[in-house]
């Protein structure tokens, strides 16, 4: 099968490129970029359609993990997510070919459990809260304009970890030095990437007849609160940990980081991810995802925790 990935300079991506690779799949990375060398790139900008219908004229499978959750102000994440969106919406409505659209989105656009009482479905009512989740509900949105004759799949992933993610890098350094320093607490689900890859597989191997939008994510949840004891383990040394109190996260502060923000300071492009962070439950249900697929995430936050420090 030949397969295109955007995003696959990503951890997610590279994740996705080396399983399915494995898997016996062609495959070929989307970059606005000067291509590496590990594999097949073409380059595209998501502005010229002629050169994106090019990039895509003989794939059978377009996965979109392309995205931006820290790309700046409203308008740069809109662009990131949505936009691109719209680009390869508009572009795969061009082929005469039937294509498999793989969109990879995240429970930010579903938004919190805090008002249900329970883990999120992807029936419910959306609610998001930042900027980001936000974009990638109006990405899903945008989705739903493909023809016909072609499928999509969207996949709403939670926290990502294990493989290359870089997002912890900086938490993880900070424990290397016998200090953590979390997020308000929170209770979150979580994924190894290496499961999203194995569902992608799953996906690829048997696809429903009709489009539809799931969390996948493992069917263990975790607190902040339970990092550092885990990573105790790993390093086998003592941590002091400090939790950011949610009543920092007052409305003046958030309307003064907002404000920041529209100026592009730098520290604001962190703004998007304490919206979200007054909230206190982030936990998804993946059951229908795991029905659909016939296939369960087996990797433990503690296995990507381990993939991280090592």
């Amino acid at each position: 099968m030949r397969v295109a990935i955007s995003g696959m300079r990503g951890s997610l991506g590279r994740i996705l490129y080396e399983r399915l690779s494995n898997e016996g799949h062609s495959i070929v990375g989307l970059t606005r970029h000067a291509p590496p060398q590990w594999a097949e790139w073409r380059h595209e900008d998501y502005t010229h359609q002629a050169s994106s219908i090019q990039s895509v004229r003989d794939v059978d499978v377009l996965i979109h993990c392309a995205g931006g959750g820290l790309a700046g102000d409203e308008e740069a994440i809109f662009a990131a997510n949505a936009q691109t969106t719209k680009h390869l919406v508009d572009t795969v409505n061009q082929l005469r070919q039937p294509l498999l659209f793989i969109f990879v989105s995240s429970i930010a656009a579903g938004g919190p459990a805090d008002l249900l009482g329970r883990p999120r479905t992807p029936s419910d009512k959306p609610n998001p809260i930042s900027h980001y989740g936000h974009s990638k509900l109006a990405a899903e949105t945008i989705l739903e304009q493909l023809s016909s004759q072609h499928r999509a799949f969207t996949f709403r992933l939670p926290t990502c970890h294990g493989g290359y993610e870089y997002r912890w890098d900086q938490l993880l350094k900070y424990a290397q030095h016998g200090l953590m320093v979390l997020p308000p607490p929170m209770h979150l689900s979580h994924i190894h990437v290496r499961d999203v890859a194995e569902a992608t597989i799953h996906l690829l191997r048997d696809p429903p007849i009709a489009s539809k939008t799931w969390n996948l994510c493992s069917p263990e949840s975790f607190r902040w609160t339970d990092l550092p004891t885990m990573v105790e383990r790993l390093l086998r040394r003592p941590i002091r940990s400090v939790s950011m109190p949610r009543q920092q996260l007052s409305m003046p502060m958030l309307k003064l980081l907002t404000t920041m923000e529209s100026f592009g300071f730098p520290a604001s492009r962190y703004t998007d991810k304490l919206r979200d962070a007054q909230y206190s439950d982030w936990r998804a249900d993946a059951s229908e995802c795991y029905n659909a697929l016939k296939f369960t995430p087996q990797r433990t936050l503690a296995d990507g925790l381990k993939e991280m420090i090592a």
